[in-house]
């Protein structure tokens, strides 16, 4: 369902993620079952004389949802406001009528009463060329608002921004997210970027969301996560509190592993919450071509009282109980005796086997007579296989050089040969390899790669493979095969992002070809020591660095 300003026009805001779907703990929101909503739209209601003048707290008690299970948006034109929220919170953004950006204003935790904002904030951050944006920049116009609802009972309300030259040709439309789910203190944020010229252009130093906090809550950096050892730029969460458990707000940032970023500026109240700066190691840019659209990653707030441990379960039903407790990650996991092909013929014990294989040496027939023996014996079998970590002897290989790069699970009678051809090359003696690179899985080296995983999996039946091996390696450390068959990176800050897709694209195409198959990925493979919500989404298992 849909309700839509009918003054204004609308735009699709349909676009592509940049790292392969929607990470959000699926299974929890897909699972949600809730009574019949009923939204209420204040701004909607047509009168037949000015408004009479409203006090805030009149104005939040008509917005108060009927019953527990609601999800609302709306418009006061006559104030100025958009806003949306549910049974326990509520986010008002501020329209001028200047046609600038809104700003959020306030941020009502309903339970308590609290509100956590009353500063406009600056909402969002981000670079074209050298135009830095946000809320307040003259360039960037408000043009419509749009209000959906979907099956799931969550309400999403989209403001379209507009970037337009001297001319008066539109030049970008950019569309803010703002999505709530019923029984959730939380709101989930988005952005896309559509480009409407006939050239690709490239976002910078995106932050998706700013916000300021009242300064009378005195709200400062608490729980760091689910790994307080690790830099807060890695962890799938942080956690501001107040200094005597009053409260506070979790920030989560759906970016895969080294993407994310959190800026807690000093001596300000406040967070920003978005993608890493272009200018740092690692840094990350967007390349939006021409007549594309393209989402960033998503980020969400949720409001609690009391200590942190309140807020704990419903933080679960967010990013899952593995993400919250490193222990229930822990148990999750199968007990596994990692081993390498055995060269006495002895079999390893334990239920579950996982060999460590090397297809720069080792003997595939061996490996499937392993795997035979262990599925004869009602055990389990699996392969840990370094992704993208390549013998510099395979580097010019008749089967990488003549393939072509294809969509995964689409495969000619004579790409099928040419990649059969790749797997007999790899029946090499199990002898001592040579200098190992990485070769970037963008190139034709990703296609050798998927039909070489595929006639892996053929041959042994696995129960669970592992990527493992550096999959981007050190910024000085340039890929190997970007320039094969016409395959470039414009910049290694581009092709941070693809490489993330393109794997998360890969697991996904593996767990729909192989429906018994279970997926892991190292740490050395995701690029961060702790998981996310990101990985969580395509892979079964996190393995971090052993001890």
């Amino acid at each position: 369902m849909k309700t839509r300003n009918t003054q204004l026009n609308f735009g699709n805001d349909s676009g592509k993620s940049i790292y392969g779907g929607s990470p959000m703990y699926m299974e929890n929101f897909s699972s949600l079952r809730y009574a019949l909503c009923i939204a209420v739209c204040v701004g909607s209601m047509a009168c037949a004389k000015p408004p009479s003048p409203r006090s805030m707290a009149d104005l939040r008690s008509l917005l108060q949802p009927w019953n527990g299970m609601v999800t609302y948006a709306g418009v006061d034109s006559g104030r100025g406001l958009l806003y949306l929220g549910n049974s326990l919170i509520e986010r008002r953004l501020h329209l001028d009528g200047d046609g600038s950006a809104p700003q959020t204003n306030h941020y009502y935790h309903k339970p308590s009463g609290q509100d956590y904002i009353s500063v406009p904030c600056d909402e969002f951050k981000f670079r074209i060329g050298e135009i830095a944006f946000t809320a307040n920049t003259e360039a960037l116009k408000y043009k419509s608002h749009e209000i959906r609802q979907d099956d799931s009972k969550s309400k999403r309300l989209t403001v379209e921004l507009e970037f337009v030259e001297e001319s008066g040709e539109p030049i970008c439309p950019v569309k803010i997210h703002y999505e709530v789910y019923p029984n959730l203190p939380l709101i989930r944020k988005w952005i896309t970027f559509e480009n409407l010229t006939d050239s690709a252009f490239f976002v910078e130093d995106i932050i998706i969301e700013s916000l300021s906090f009242r300064a009378d809550r005195k709200v400062q950096p608490g729980v760091v996560g689910n790994r307080p050892e690790l830099s807060v730029d890695l962890q799938p969460f942080i956690v501001l509190h107040g200094t005597e458990d009053n409260g506070g707000v979790i920030v989560g940032n759906e970016a895969p592993g080294i993407l994310k970023y959190y800026n807690l500026p000093p001596g300000d109240i406040g967070i920003e919450v978005g993608l890493r700066p272009t200018s740092v190691i690692n840094g990350f840019e967007i390349r939006v071509p021409p007549n594309a659209v393209i989402s960033t990653p998503k980020i969400w707030t949720m409001l609690f009282e009391g200590d942190y441990s309140t807020a704990s379960e419903a933080l679960k039903r967010v990013v899952g109980q593995r993400l919250v407790s490193s222990e229930e990650a822990v148990s999750q996991a199968p007990p596994i005796t990692w081993t390498k092909i055995p060269s006495d013929g002895k079999m390893p014990t334990g239920d579950f086997i996982v060999v460590d294989y090397d297809w720069n040496g080792d003997s595939l027939s061996a490996l499937q007579r392993l795997a035979e023996q262990v599925h004869r014996e009602s055990r389990k079998f699996g392969i840990r296989l370094p992704i993208a970590e390549v013998d510099v002897r395979r580097l010019n290989r008749r089967a990488w050089r003549l393939s072509s790069v294809a969509n995964l699970g689409t495969l000619a009678a004579d790409e099928k040969r040419t990649a059969d051809s790749g797997m007999q090359d790899m029946e090499l003696p199990n002898t001592s390899s040579g200098e190992k690179v990485l070769y970037c899985v963008l190139s034709d080296y990703g296609y050798f790669l998927s039909h070489s995983v595929h006639a892996l999996l053929d041959k042994t039946e696995a129960d669970l493979l592992v990527f493992d091996g550096a999959l981007i390696g050190l910024p000085d450390n340039a890929l190997k095969g970007c320039g094969i068959l016409g395959h470039e990176h414009l910049s290694r800050k581009e092709s941070i992002g693809s490489i993330y897709q393109w794997v998360f694209d890969f697991a996904d195409h593996l767990r729909q070809q192989y429906p018994h198959l279970q997926l892991g990925i190292t740490s050395a493979a995701y690029g961060v020591e702790a998981p996310d919500m990101a990985v969580y989404s395509h892979f079964d298992l996190f393995f971090p660095k052993p001890d």
